[in-house]
């Protein structure tokens, strides 16, 4: 059985449609209706694309903080794709990002330990690996430093990956990936996901700072190429291009037939913007429309290096423009 854990997230999501299309026994686990109907609703869209039919997978509901649910969840001829996290740079969900994406993990790789799965892939972020802005390549053996460039988000997925690491150590077969900023189609805008849906109500921001970019379809076909080619205990960073935002956004807005965003964001917009945001969310209750977190990001220079894959399974990537024409035909 190969088991999707976060099913109805970006990656998980696309997962699912992957391995619907050769894998019968595959089993999706969604916390909620909510999250069912979400993934039903991205594999319509998955199809519209590509022109295909794919049944509905057989699903559950389920938490990766029950432990008893994840230990009978799993059994010896198990697969188990580790997709659920979550992902928040919103400093008020500070413990909720360190108790799902770190204490979920524990249960995770404790549970797989204790019944002894097959394999366990975890999707983690570059993130993860550790940067300082300065512009210098990153890859597989860049050292995490501790930092003021590093967000909470960061932060858990680094000390996620550390639990994974113990559990190679005890014996389980593992793999990690460490996507850039994947680029994808939601149903709700969630995750990165989001930077479409606001450039289609016309957002006027871009930066000059860049970033790794990666389609989902190419985390997900390095995701089950990985798998076959039977690597263990292995992290790889999957990036396509180190791109500015601005490129970026120029990319989508005229995939959209939007005008490109026309306004540059510069440091002394955040004394102005972030006081703003706080008394916003003390107002509604509501999160706050950005933090220091998302505008520092925004402004660092970040380069990642994919030839640790490229090397190994011969892995090409899709050229940005490509995966921001498909996001947004499935947006139509």
């Amino acid at each position: 059985m190969q088991i999707i854990l976060g099913a109805n997230g970006l990656i998980g999501s696309f997962l699912t449609y992957k391995l619907s299309q050769t894998d019968k026994a595959l089993l999706c686990v969604v916390r909620s209706e909510k999250g069912r109907n979400q993934l039903l609703n991205q594999l319509k869209a998955f199809d519209k694309l590509n022109n295909t039919n794919t049944t509905s997978p057989k699903m559950v509901f389920g938490d990766i903080l029950d432990y008893y649910f994840l230990e009978d969840l799993f059994d010896t001829n198990d697969t188990v794709y580790h997709c659920a996290a979550l992902v928040s740079f919103n400093p008020f969900d500070r413990n909720k990002i360190f108790k799902t994406n770190v204490e979920g993990t524990t249960n995770v790789v404790n549970a797989g330990l204790s019944k002894k799965i097959v394999k366990l892939c975890y999707i983690s972020s570059v993130a993860a690996i550790g940067r300082n802005g300065s512009g210098k390549m990153v890859d597989e053996n860049t050292f995490w430093e501790n930092n003021e460039y590093n967000s909470n988000y960061a932060i858990s997925k680094y000390e996620a990956e550390l639990e994974v690491w113990r559990g190679s150590e005890e014996g389980l077969k593992t793999f990690i990936v460490n996507p850039t900023i994947v680029l994808g189609y939601t149903a709700t805008g969630s995750s990165s996901s989001n930077i479409f849906y606001q450039l289609k109500k016309g957002f006027p921001f871009k930066s000059n700072g860049s970033n790794g970019f990666v389609g989902v379809q190419d985390v997900v076909s390095a995701i089950i190429q990985l798998n076959h080619a039977n690597i263990f205990n292995e992290r790889f960073i999957l990036n396509s291009e180190n791109l500015k935002y601005a490129q970026v956004f120029d990319f989508i807005a005229k995939a959209m037939g939007k005008k490109t965003p026309p306004y540059f964001i510069k440091p002394w917009m955040k004394w102005l913007a972030l006081p703003i945001a706080k008394i916003q969310s003390l107002l509604t209750g509501k999160a706050p429309f950005i933090s220091q977190e998302i505008f520092n990001t925004a402004l660092e220079h970040n380069k990642y290096s994919s030839k640790k894959i490229k090397d190994a399974i011969g892995f090409e990537f899709t050229p940005i423009p490509q995966i921001v024409s498909d996001t947004v035909k499935m947006m139509s």
